[in-house]
């Protein structure tokens, strides 16, 4: 295994520490349901509340006809079976296979097949990454499992994270920058690359007292935490202690993941999106038969020249505060262009009946 978190360290060095980036200012946000109610608003689409589910609405396009519905975070019209396809890992692998779209080798096996699943793990390139089926945000996942007595608590804590449903998916850890592409209609309109929660040296400072330094600036941005959990084990791993100090642009990694509520960084990369990784996430939406919008994660050795593209997950209902508030970089707003994809399809059905001919039965010859 490579030194953890190499391209990860390599990106924020080159991308972040070098050009001396700073938290990008978001002193004010805005709900995700009021702007996407604005847009399609804006459309000429009305809007109905869903009784007893708050933030949610049914949206009719101008005819009266009804679309779409607002959930939240997502406007999305698919069916439940996408959905369900996609909350379950194990059948999005094989969706993603059938499609012939790269991801990480691994298999699911059922909460009373441990014993099989160690064995599967015996056969695995190391390290392993073992996860529930159906968990979001993280939970239950364990990354660089290399032995069995890390495999027998990872898959525990697997099925701590998950449901009656749940199964324990292994695969093998596939190094890399991890990318969100946002997909509408076939075409990435926003991208981000997902970094860990990380402090830079300067040779004076203790990992202590960076951690806290990162976390006032932090407050600059609305949309990433200032306040979460710091992974002492992987400062530990890293050869660091809180009262370590990191030499002159050291980076030092202090947490797994990559989410906002584990610390995680968002840096704008739509611009420059190497034109292979979008065609992946593209032929990996619609792999998933219905999908129309998506949130598709992949970890890529490079962002604009890259030699290896997987697939790690593809999601239904894809944040999009990631693109519109992003940590560096330019905000995109990705709601807008979810209302201008329905109505521009709205808009050609219309187009469509109106230039139809006419019932040639009804002609005079």
């Amino acid at each position: 295994m490579a030194v953890p978190f190499e391209y990860e360290k390599r990106f924020i060095r080159s991308e972040i520490v070098k050009p001396g980036l700073e938290y990008a200012s978001v002193p004010t946000t805005k709900p995700i349901h009021l702007s996407y109610i604005d847009y399609f608003e804006g459309n000429g689409w009305t809007k109905a509340p869903i009784p007893g589910q708050p933030k949610r609405f049914r949206l009719f396009d101008p005819s009266g006809h009804e679309v779409v519905t607002l959930k939240r975070l997502s406007a999305t019209r698919h069916p439940a079976s996408t959905t369900k396809i996609c909350r379950f890992k194990h059948y999005t692998k094989k969706m993603l296979d059938l499609a012939g779209v790269a991801n990480p080798a691994g298999s699911e096996f059922l909460p009373t097949e441990k014993e099989i699943g160690a064995a599967y793990f015996g056969k695995l390139p190391k390290p392993a990454v073992v996860k529930p089926t159906n968990a979001a945000s993280s939970d239950g996942v364990t990354v660089g499992v290399v032995s069995e007595e890390q495999f027998a608590t990872a898959w525990d804590r697997a099925l701590e994270a998950g449901n009656q449903h749940t199964r324990v998916l292994i695969e093998q850890f596939v190094e890399g920058v991890e990318v969100r592409a946002f997909v509408v209609n076939s075409r990435v309109v926003a991208s981000v690359v997902r970094l860990p929660p990380f402090i830079v040296g300067d040779n004076k400072s203790s990992v202590s007292q960076l951690i806290k330094r990162d976390q006032e600036a932090r407050d600059v941005n609305r949309k990433i935490r200032s306040k979460f959990a710091i992974d002492w084990s992987v400062i530990k791993n890293a050869g660091y202690t809180s009262e370590s100090i990191p030499t002159e642009g050291d980076i030092v990694v202090v947490g797994c993941f990559k989410t906002t509520a584990l610390g995680g960084l968002f840096f704008d990369v739509t611009d420059r999106l190497h034109d292979s990784i979008e065609d992946v996430a593209v032929r990996a939406t619609n792999a998933i038969p219905h999908l129309e919008i998506s949130g598709i994660d992949l970890l890529v050795d490079s962002v604009d020249n890259p030699g290896v593209v997987n697939v790690i997950e593809v999601n239904t209902t894809p944040a999009t505060d990631l693109h519109r508030y992003p940590t560096y970089g330019l905000p995109r707003p990705v709601e807008k262009y979810v209302a201008d994809f329905y109505d521009s399809e709205y808009r050609e059905r219309i187009k469509g009946s109106s230039s139809c001919p006419t019932d040639p039965t009804s002609r005079h010859g």
